[in-house]
């Protein structure tokens, strides 16, 4: 470009202007990043995770140890016991009581239910003399109202019929050191086949208590295996 000075033209360097446009490209970029950050407050922003309340995470452990604790009930609910050839599963709560005399050679064992009625006690006995002529003298023990028959059945246990029974009246036995009569008490019991001697379960207790028992009991005949 040309300019007049003292009659002469003179030249004006291109270079700078051009100098001049390199030197404000980065504050023109430096201006349009910033702008463009303002426009977006998130941009350049990191996450930052949130911790869960107490309150979530106490939830969280409290389901996640629901199923572990029931396990462990399951497997530390019963303990194993043998009778001769047979295998039971008795709860665990139940307290075994010390025989003597003669019930020390009639019995494999008794025990007492902490949680029931004081006086529910059940027995375990390896015994011949046949299942039909056992059961009815249990039935014998008992003074019933008329109608009031008892229960039998046939139930599974371990690929053998067993018998189960059920009788309700007035209980004529001795029981928990008494010898009666004991009104309105009931009988739950079982007769497994093992040949010469057969193996009997027997509870004996106030109707009542004994009833609540009833689903505790069955399962308990049920899971004998025979070895």
């Amino acid at each position: 470009m040309k300019t007049m000075l003292n009659g002469r033209a003179k030249v004006k360097p291109l270079w700078n202007r051009a100098a001049r446009g390199i030197l404000l490209l980065p504050l023109l970029l430096l201006t349009g990043g910033c702008g463009s950050e303002a426009d977006d407050p998130a941009a350049g922003e990191v996450p930052v995770p949130v911790a869960p309340s107490a309150e979530s995470e106490a939830a969280r452990q409290a389901e996640s140890t629901k199923g572990s604790a029931a396990a462990t009930e399951d497997v530390a609910g019963t303990e194993t016991r043998r009778f001769g050839q047979l295998r039971l599963e008795i709860p665990s709560s139940w307290r075994e009581n010390q025989l003597s005399g003669i019930r020390a050679t009639i019995l494999d064992a008794s025990y007492g239910i902490p949680a029931a009625d004081e006086a529910i006690e059940v027995t375990f006995s390896t015994i011949g003399g046949g299942i039909v002529d056992n059961l009815s003298r249990w039935e014998g023990q008992f003074q019933r109202e008329p109608g009031d028959s008892p229960v039998r059945r046939t139930i599974d246990v371990d690929g053998t019929d067993a018998t189960w029974i059920e009788i309700s009246g007035t209980f004529t036995a001795r029981a928990a050191g008494n010898p009666g009569p004991h009104p309105e008490w009931m009988l739950l019991g079982a007769a497994i086949p093992l040949g010469d001697r057969d193996f009997y379960v027997k509870l004996t207790g106030p109707r009542a208590a004994v009833i609540e028992l009833k689903d505790s009991v069955f399962d308990m005949v049920k899971s004998a295996r025979l070895e």
